[in-house]
């Protein structure tokens, strides 16, 4: 991948995450190996804290259907669904971007054995509400995997069970 191409699209997605630009610096990055110091373009969206939720929805619905791994992990396990937990950045929108994925796997678990699911915060109890019911079936009875199985694990959960959660919650 050429410097000008990998420079914006770490700058996007360290940024703004304009998505039209973005857009543009995968386009550009097609094919090439998509990390920087070992995170993901979706590691970086769901720790930055100075997009807005709309943004970052919006952002890692455009990765996700780029191919971006939506399970990599970082040195410690960490997938990008971690790092939205436990930044606070998850939302409803975020979360149903992951589900809608149908790739992410909510039950890979980091080197201190949590899944993203037990880094939601308390007060985000909407999130943790729905996070828990579509990954029910691993969740209720620990069959967490490590991150090593994470490589090998396909993933994925039942968006449509999403949107029927989503219809209860609170405006």
């Amino acid at each position: 991948m050429s410097s000008k191409s990998s420079t914006a699209l770490w700058d996007e997605v360290q940024g703004d995450c304009d998505t039209a630009r973005l857009h543009q610096a995968l386009a550009s990055c097609a094919g090439a190996p998509l990390l920087l110091d070992g995170w993901s373009p979706l590691h970086y969206v769901c720790e930055n804290r100075r997009i807005e939720d709309a943004k970052r929805a919006a952002a890692i619905q455009v990765l996700a259907r780029h191919n971006v791994d939506v399970n990599a992990v970082d040195e410690i396990g960490n997938t990008p669904f971690h790092f939205a937990c436990e930044n606070y950045a998850l939302t409803p929108e975020v979360l149903e971007v992951f589900v809608s994925s149908k790739r992410a796997n909510m039950t890979i678990t980091n080197s201190l054995g949590k899944t993203a699911i037990d880094l939601i915060p308390s007060h985000k109890s909407d999130c943790l509400t729905i996070a828990q019911h579509v990954a029910a079936p691993s969740i209720g009875s620990n069959a967490s995997i490590s991150s090593a199985q994470a490589a090998s694990a396909a993933g994925g959960e039942d968006p449509a069970e999403l949107a029927t959660l989503m219809i209860y919650l609170p405006l």
